[in-house]
């Protein structure tokens, strides 16, 4: 991974440091087996994944007291040489699929899987330009891991001509990362220390229509569901909407055909928004309510001395 650089316009220029992020060097790997029988009506599909991260130098790895990230805590350096293995995380990944053949048009199916991410996307949008900065698991930032359940009903009717299913799901995230208050995410050497680790989950009811066959094809598809992140507020947990949340989302999408070379088609999408935090509080400044942000904005980059360059993840 390469984080990037910040580097002066003007190389000759004293009161301006140079600051490139330590690159990040990892070996991921994976082995897996997965087999599928019949029982009758049922049909069984399992498989078992191992999946493995290894970290490698050269690089520093910051200590702090009592294992809790802080900049004021910084106990310790470690220094890895070219090569050298700095740490390694593996996780067991299972999964199974049970599927239940009703009757020639109708179908049951439940499923469970984990699966385990082990890059991560840190995203700030508080600096002056949107940051994303990609991160590899470390000593202090687990594997995020995911628990996925599900339930559906399948369904086709009019000799296949429609199709229809019903699906609920539930996932249990660990390990999610979230942001301390005012975390400061641009061009820090220790991010760790101003993540917080916690968990989530997401759940929902997935419902969808298809036409296959005929002149008039199409489809049509509605979700109701809740990503959600746990916090700890006055000793007490609760969940909280997540960036990308969205309550309910409906799409459809038509074609007719009206001859051999002509045909037309339709498309709609609805959804909610993603959360938003809306202001509290106002202040008064000469005589004028906030301030004219576009302008503070462009006054700002104007005055700052520096060309930034972004890397996105390299493999």
């Amino acid at each position: 991974l390469l984080p990037g650089s910040r580097e002066p316009f003007d190389p000759d220029a004293s009161s301006t440091n140079i600051i490139e992020l330590e690159r990040e060097r990892g070996l991921e790997s994976a082995v897996y087996l997965g087999h599928s029988f019949d029982v009758g009506k049922v049909n069984v599909n399992y498989g078992f994944r191992y999946s493995a991260l290894h970290n490698f130098g050269p690089g520093e790895v910051f200590r702090y007291q009592n294992d809790i990230p802080s900049d004021t805590a910084i106990t310790d350096t470690i220094t890895f040489s070219n090569g050298e293995l700095i740490n390694s995380f593996t996780t067991f990944e299972p999964r199974l699929a049970v599927s239940w053949k009703i009757n020639k048009k109708s179908s049951i199916k439940v499923a469970f899987s984990r699966n385990a991410q082990y890059i991560h996307l840190i995203s700030n949008t508080i600096s002056p330009a949107p940051t994303d900065i990609w991160k590899l698991t470390d000593d202090y930032i687990p594997p995020l891991v995911a628990d996925q359940y599900s339930l559906g009903l399948y369904k086709s009717f009019k000799d296949d001509q429609w199709q229809f299913s019903s699906e609920v799901y539930y996932k249990d995230i660990t390990n999610n990362i979230q942001y301390r208050n005012g975390a400061d995410l641009v061009f820090n050497e220790n991010i760790e220390t101003e993540l917080i680790i916690g968990n989530a989950r997401a759940y929902g009811w997935e419902i969808y229509l298809g036409k296959q066959r005929g002149k008039l094809q199409g489809w049509l598809s509605y979700t109701l569901s809740r990503a959600e992140s746990k916090i700890t507020e006055n000793n007490q947990e609760r969940f909280i909407p997540e960036n990308f949340d969205k309550t309910h989302d409906f799409s459809t999408s038509w074609n007719l055909d009206l001859t051999e070379r002509l045909s037309a088609s339709t498309n709609f999408i609805f959804n909610t928004g993603i959360p938003v935090t809306l202001p509290t509080d106002k202040y008064i400044l000469d005589e004028n309510r906030g301030l004219n942000m576009l302008k503070l904005l462009s006054n700002f980059m104007n005055f700052i001395p520096f060309k930034v360059k972004l890397f996105d993840k390299k493999q």
